[in-house]
């Protein structure tokens, strides 16, 4: 290996930082020559997993600093400057972290604990740091590139073939819902889900299973019942308002409080919820747009439209400007210049991909061809940190290849069935066999299984069904703990008034 092959780029800075965190998931820098600033030998036993959701860049990570053995998470950035401008220092989900990796030296790293991270700096190669250069040069430099050498286009066939793969698996999964709690419970459920985006994914899974549709069953279709469900989810939350300053909200807030019954459910605390990358994704816009999803309909019936229509199931989920939240992205002074609706057209998308295709294939199978023939069919879904990341690792390029939805969430087949694993997982790569099935239409191996229409092979075909940790049936018991640790206790009357909560406890 060559000097310039060992050592990461400054120039990727200039870049997605996806360049550096696919560096370190590859080990691609000289790991006997590693040392921190303070001093200590480091080397990388197993650079960890990377889990897709908020959080470390990578988890479990086995490491010898200083000739200690250490296991825990890395957080990665370009500049070291950027874990305190993106508060990692006072969040607890960052105290596990054990090494901070970036590509410049800095300020110390000091976790919400008050303990220092030990800080490791890839010195950088070839290019000046003022030189701008673009991400697929700066790939090549750092010996990053595609992991599979087979042509573009049948790459992107064999991830619709495990986009389809993935749909199928939750399509399971959503069907093992219903046989449980029913129909109903089962697409409120799934609904709930794609609202949480990204870093509240968890926390809307577990407010869904904490206020079930059943609670809202006695309420009449109309507006009636949409400000019902959003007073409900809103309470349950933990995230009701202390003191509004202006008179709209006040107004609203009242309109809420009148239609909570007097037994209610315990709230969430503060430690369930993130803040929102982008101010209109906050949950309490996402309470408003799930609640005038149902207003009109139950959740069965939102499902036969659905079925009836699968092809424009994305569209039947752009839920208007409301009143209050058209120029909100918070309880308080308008903070947009113009109306924006509830749900966006890229994440109405996302819901019918993940929730609203799946659903019909698993509870209407009448529909369930035309279901999959509108997810191969449906546009490109908006770009998140996993597709970005498979993406380089696939393509060597972040962006550039335009993808449909169906190779979109092929990509995200791969990285829970064996990128987010780490380098050990690459050899079981199902990706090769794939490309080489629809190439020869012959299985060659005893790892493979014929890929028909009516069957799609799993990702690993020596394992059971569904005993990846990244696909497990019913995700209950994680959610179950999580909402321990958000310290909600089981149902109990509760004062009249919502419960206040302090937002800097947990």
């Amino acid at each position: 290996m060559s000097r310039s092959s060992r050592r990461l780029p400054v120039s990727a800075c200039r870049g997605p930082e996806d360049v550096l965190v696919a560096a370190w998931y590859g080990l691609r820098f000289a790991r006997e020559a590693l040392r921190t600033l303070e001093g200590d030998d480091v080397r990388v036993e197993s650079p960890g997993v990377r889990e897709a959701g908020s959080g470390p860049d990578f988890h479990d990570a086995r490491l010898v600093i200083g000739g200690r053995e250490v296991r825990g998470d890395v957080e990665l950035h370009c500049d070291p400057a950027e874990w305190s401008r993106h508060g990692h220092d006072r969040d607890p989900r960052y105290d596990a972290v054990v090494l901070h990796v970036s590509l410049t030296g800095g300020v110390e790293v000091v976790t919400s604990s008050g303990r220092r991270v030990p800080r490791l700096v890839v010195a950088p190669v070839g290019a000046e740091p003022s030189a701008r250069r673009r991400v697929p040069a700066v790939a090549a430099e750092a010996g990053i590139g595609p992991c599979h050498e087979e042509a573009p286009a049948r790459l992107v066939k064999a991830l619709e073939d495990f986009g389809v793969e993935r749909m199928q698996r939750r399509a399971a999964r959503f069907a093992e819902w219903a046989r449980q709690d029913g129909p109903d419970e089962a697409v409120w459920r799934a609904l709930a889900e794609v609202m949480g985006y990204g870093a509240n994914y968890q926390a809307f899974r577990a407010l869904a299973l904490h206020v079930p549709w059943s609670s809202f069953g006695d309420a009449p279709p109309g507006p009636g019942r949409a400000i019902a469900v959003e007073a409900a989810l809103l309470h349950a939350s933990g995230l009701w308002p202390g003191e509004p300053v202006d008179a709209p909200s006040r107004a609203r807030l009242l309109e809420l409080f009148a239609t909570l019954p007097p037994r209610r459910v315990e709230p969430f605390g503060a430690a369930a919820w993130r803040p929102a990358v982008r101010p209109p994704d906050a949950p309490v816009r996402r309470f408003a747009a799930l609640a005038a999803l149902v207003a009109e309909t139950s959740p069965s019936g939102l499902l036969d439209r659905w079925a009836a229509d699968p092809d424009h199931a994305a569209a039947s989920l752009l839920v208007p400007p409301l009143p209050y939240w058209n120029l909100r992205a918070a309880w308080g002074p308008a903070a947009f210049a113009r109306p924006v609706s509830l749900l966006g057209a890229g994440r109405a998308r996302v819901a019918a991909a993940s929730a609203i295709l799946p659903l019909v294939t698993a509870l209407r199978p009448s529909a369930a061809d035309s279901a999959r023939r509108a997810f191969l069919n449906l546009g490109p879904l908006p770009e998140d940190h996993i597709t970005r990341f498979v993406r380089f690792r696939i393509f060597g390029a972040p962006r550039g290849r335009r993808l449909s939805a169906a190779a979109q969430q092929g990509l995200h087949h791969l990285y829970r069935a064996g990128c987010a694993l780490g380098k050990p997982a690459c050899p079981r790569c199902p990706l090769p066999s794939r490309v080489r099935l629809r190439r020869t239409g012959r299985c060659r191996g005893p790892e493979d299984e014929c890929f028909s229409r009516a069957h799609i092979p799993r990702a690993f075909p020596d394992q059971p069904p569904l005993q990846s940790p990244f696909y497990e049936t019913d995700r209950l018991p994680r959610v179950l703990r999580q909402i321990r640790r958000f310290r909600l206790p089981s149902r109990q009357e509760v004062p009249l008034r919502p419960v206040q909560r302090n937002p800097h406890r947990s």
